[in-house]
């Protein structure tokens, strides 16, 4: 690249610079600075009394900011023991409500298998009974409002 090319980027940036130069603020000028004078014991003992009464308070919030900090960090580590042991309550209870399900699911399973399974083994004897035995009811002298079950109680009774 060429010179020309270039001069726009500094009469621009030479114009900033100018700029900045003149306006930017002037430094104080210290005429007649003041002459330190020897303070006198009154005054140094006030200032040492006001240093100390700011340092007890200085050193009493930081002891009432730990004790602050303190009393936040238990609040929130007691909020968090509680947090769990309520979680763990709830697992507790949620297990076991799934076991008593589980357990009500079996009873009721079970209830129904023997259930079924005597029910089919009664209505085979009552089938049973009913095959075997007829010949002995048509020959018996009973009237027909006497079931069968009388009629065996009687027979039983008569052997």
């Amino acid at each position: 690249m060429e010179v020309k090319d270039y001069l726009p980027f500094a009469i621009i940036g030479g114009g900033a610079l100018l700029a900045y130069l003149l306006l930017k603020p002037q430094p104080y000028t210290v005429v007649n600075p003041p002459t330190p004078q020897e303070p006198s014991e009154e005054a140094r003992l006030s200032a040492v009394v006001a240093l100390t009464q700011l340092a007890a308070e200085r050193e009493r919030a930081r002891w009432e900011y730990a004790a602050t900090v303190e009393a936040a960090k238990a609040q929130a580590e007691y909020e968090l023991r509680a947090r769990q042991l309520e979680a763990e309550q709830e697992a507790r209870r949620i297990q076991a409500e799934k076991e008593m399900q589980q357990k009500a699911a079996d009873a009721q399973f079970w209830g129904s298998f023997w259930s079924g399974l005597f029910g089919v083994i009664g209505s085979g004897l009552a089938l049973f009974a009913g095959l075997s035995d007829e010949a002995l009811y048509n020959r018996l002298p009973y009237p027909p409002y006497i079931g069968h079950g009388g009629q065996l109680a009687a027979l039983s009774r008569r052997r």
